[in-house]
Parts: C-alpha cells; sequence; structure tokens
C-alpha cells in the first residue's frame, strides 16, 4: 500500500524553486558589497522536469506571478493535462502574497509550502486513497 500512496503522490505533486547564482570570483569575497548575480527557477514533479527560468531581477509578487503564468501554467498543461494537481514552492514571503493566491485560485491550482506536503495530501487525495493510507 505505501508503493501505491508514493505513486499517488507523484502523480499530482509539481514542486518550483529558485537558488540565486553569483557571478564572478569577486562574489566569494566577504568585500563584494553589490556581486552581480541571477536567480534560476525551475519546477519538476514525478511526471518530469518542467519549463525552466532564469530571472535577472528580485522576485516580488508581480514577479513570482509572471514567472508562474509563463514557465508554470505550460509545464502543468504539458505534464497534467487537466488533472487536478497540488503545487509546492518553498513558501518564500512573496510565494504568499495575495495577488499571487488569486492568481492560483484562478486557475483552481491548489497550493501548500514547504513543510505542509504531509497534512495537504491527507486532505487532498480522494477518500479511498486517504482512508487506506498508513500513516
Amino acid at each position: 500500500m505505501r508503493n501505491k500512496w508514493a505513486e499517488t503522490i507523484v502523480d499530482v505533486f509539481i514542486f518550483s524553486n529558485e537558488s540565486q547564482i553569483c557571478i564572478g570570483q569577486d562574489c566569494l569575497k566577504k568585500t563584494c558589497t553589490f556581486p552581480q548575480s541571477l536567480t534560476i527557477w525551475g519546477c519538476m514533479s514525478g511526471k518530469g522536469t518542467g519549463e525552466m527560468a532564469v530571472i535577472t531581477s528580485s522576485i516580488n509578487a508581480q514577479v513570482y506571478v509572471d514567472m508562474l503564468d509563463t514557465f508554470l501554467i505550460p509545464s502543468i498543461e504539458r505534464m497534467f493535462g487537466d488533472d487536478d494537481i497540488v503545487y509546492q514552492d518553498d513558501n518564500a514571503s512573496c510565494h504568499r502574497a495575495k495577488t499571487v493566491k488569486t492568481f492560483l485560485e484562478e486557475r483552481r491550482i491548489e497550493k501548500v509550502g514547504a513543510g505542509l506536503m504531509k497534512s495537504t495530501v491527507c486532505h487532498s487525495l480522494s477518500p479511498w486513497l486517504r482512508d487506506s493510507m498508513l500513516l
């Protein structure tokens, strides 16, 4: 039963994260005040990897919504079609903004932040599976 539960998780979740990359050797010195950097954002699920984006600006709520619209939504459509999914990000403050919440709700995308996966899975999966899971 555990394997079936794990397969089901893979089938409904898509994850994203971003990582900042510092450019140039000066970035390693503590005296470098404003290093050049860029941010790489990507998403993945058990069904494969999604779009990747290079972000050169700071990420605020509007930049995040634009990233989701341009990169996450096409990835979801390609990997999941019209199936319901659960989206998990790292729960950074810009990810919790009202505009982000509205954007995802309008597209009927359930979102959880990091650390909330277990409780969300229990409430999101179909009742027959939830009743049979060994937690």
